[in-house]
């Protein structure tokens, strides 16, 4: 019995001592910035899609050809490894730079198609991105602040990301997960699709033909704006503030205690249940149909 006990002992403290052994080796291999910054030019190929981990704030621009210049302490610049497969250009940090510093990538592409973020990334863009199509993703605490001329965005968002976005589009879609707060600035486009989750918050400002906003958890909406199409389907105890965005038609499923205010000129339809207050303004057609505790009511 003894024995066992002993070789049990035995077996914690070898653990014990590999684990305090790796950590000293990665203590001792960790790279921390010397403070010293220096600009880099690096060569990344012909790319149309970017993909960045880490924390770095990129300002990103379009130009006739493709350049990236990086900004970072002299001892980091060599942890900084950027890679391009195929048209996707990735730049990424090596695991053992543990306190870098600031990371400034200036990035020059002639034509961007997609933006790929994970991590605290700042994102920040000079002057307007024109292309044809766009895909951004980011995720973790990232921020975005971008002005696009596109004839379709998509956008997927998680974590606690904070976006703002401007300019125009023929078709919008986004996706928000997580935390996360979007603000859109004087945006234009023909249809708009928004969906949200967790507790996401979404400021609007929007010209466009038609809207689709699905919410659900507590995620909450502010839009401003016209329309003349506006579909709301929300569940939980999200919220939409939509009494200055006036509509011609308004079509809204609601469920658990939601909250919703609405703008509407010809027609509007309801489909309410649980505990949800519908408050609406205008002198539309309305077709009711509730259940539950909701409520319609009609505001000046």
């Amino acid at each position: 019995m003894k024995n066992a006990s002993l070789s049990i002992t035995m077996i914690v403290v070898s653990i014990l001592s590999i684990s305090v052994f790796q950590r000293c080796s990665f203590v001792a291999k960790c790279v921390k910035g010397s403070g010293n910054q220096v600009i880099e030019n690096r060569t990344p190929g012909t790319f149309t899609s970017v993909r960045t981990s880490g924390p770095m704030k990129i300002i990103l621009s379009q130009a006739a050809g493709n350049e990236v210049r990086i900004q970072a302490d002299d001892n980091i610049q060599d942890l900084i490894k950027m890679t391009l497969s195929g048209s996707r250009l990735t730049i990424d940090m090596e695991d053992n730079s543990c306190d870098p510093g600031p990371i400034t990538v200036y990035l020059s592409a002639a034509k961007l198609e997609a933006l790929s973020c994970s991590g605290p990334s700042e994102v920040t863009g000079e002057g307007t991105i024109t292309v044809k199509d766009f895909n951004l993703e980011l995720s973790g605490d990232g921020k975005v602040n971008l002005s696009l001329d596109v004839q379709y965005l998509q956008a997927d968002f998680s974590g606690s990301s904070a976006v703002v976005l401007k300019g125009n589009a023929q078709k919008l879609s986004i996706h928000s997960s997580g935390s996360g707060h979007i603000v859109m600035n004087d945006f234009t486009a023909k249809q708009c699709k928004l969906e949200t989750s967790g507790g996401s918050k979404v400021d609007l400002d929007l010209e466009t033909e038609s809207l689709e906003a699905s919410a659900s958890g507590s995620s909450d909406f502010a839009f401003q704006g016209s329309a003349k199409s506006l579909r709301i389907n929300t569940s939980g105890s999200g919220s939409v503030e939509a009494g200055d965005f006036k509509v011609d038609e308004c079509f809204i499923e609601t469920s658990g205690n939601s909250n919703i205010r609405v703008n509407v000129v010809d027609e509007l339809t309801i489909n309410s249940s649980g505990s949800s207050d519908v408050e609406y303004k205008g002198n539309p057609r309305v077709t009711n149909k509730q259940s539950g505790a909701s409520s319609v009511k009609k505001i000046e």
